[in-house]
């Protein structure tokens, strides 16, 4: 992440976040078992490698949480995507009868974008990710939400 950040930086080209949530996963985890819950984010995984371009960067981010990067994209684009993925991960029908949004598997995505500079750290624009990941929870779930910092 601070490798691109240092180069978004250097070049001032756009840089956009994506942070994503499976919904109501403490309940999947809690009733299917944890090897089960280790099986969904695995799927989960899975479908990012596959769906996102090789120049784009994804991981987990912790729990159930997984981040993708996007270098030379816009907010617009970035929010394109992610409710592509959004949309792929309902494909998978992955059962969740223990949901309160859905009887399948859905993610909640927030998204950010800056050109990076001197006015703006890392972790602002982590944070302003973040906000917009937990304004789509507020906002229901199973969507994206997203932020451009200036």
């Amino acid at each position: 992440m601070n490798i691109q950040w240092d180069l978004a930086k250097k070049n001032k080209y756009n840089l956009s976040l994506i942070l994503l949530d499976v919904d109501c996963f403490k309940q999947y985890n809690d009733n299917y078992g944890h090897v089960q819950g280790d099986k969904c984010l695995s799927l989960i995984g899975s479908a990012l490698s596959n769906y996102i371009d090789k120049k784009y960067i994804a991981a987990r981010y912790g729990g159930d949480e997984f981040v993708i990067i996007f270098p030379k994209v816009s907010l617009g684009e970035v929010l394109n995507l992610g409710e592509k993925f959004r949309k792929q991960i309902e494909y998978l029908n992955l059962k969740h009868e223990f949901s309160n949004i859905k009887n399948i598997v859905t993610i909640t995505l927030g998204a950010a974008s800056v050109i990076p500079n001197e006015n703006i750290t890392i972790n602002e624009f982590i944070r302003q990710a973040d906000t917009a990941l937990y304004l789509a929870k507020e906002r229901g779930r199973n969507q994206i939400a997203g932020y451009i910092l200036k």
